[in-house]
């Protein structure tokens, strides 16, 4: 029973009922929605095409105290000046890349 959930779940596909293989598809895969607040001054990243990136540490709070520190790249064409002081409070969607 609990075979048929995890497939449904996760569209798994099962050989030989031993070997699990997940179907990726990592265009439709990790979105996330971040909500921290900046702790870095905006830094130069990098040029594609003509549009500029850029970078920028967001500390994001856990339940135990501890908060994680996130690099977030991001073009110029979303960024506005207010949204980057230091203390500014964010709430970001977009995709998590490795």
């Amino acid at each position: 029973m609990r075979l048929k959930r995890l497939e449904k779940k996760y569209r798994l596909i099962i050989k030989n009922r031993e070997e699990f293989k997940l179907d990726t598809n990592y265009l439709e895969n990790n979105y996330l929605t971040l909500v921290g607040k900046v702790t870095s001054e905006k830094q130069f990243s990098h040029e594609i095409y003509g549009e500029r990136f850029f970078t920028f540490d967001l500390s994001i709070p856990r339940l135990s105290g501890n908060a994680d520190i996130i690099p977030v790249t991001v073009s110029e064409r979303l960024l506005t000046d207010d949204m980057m002081t230091m203390g500014t409070k964010l709430l970001i969607k977009g995709q998590f890349r490795s």
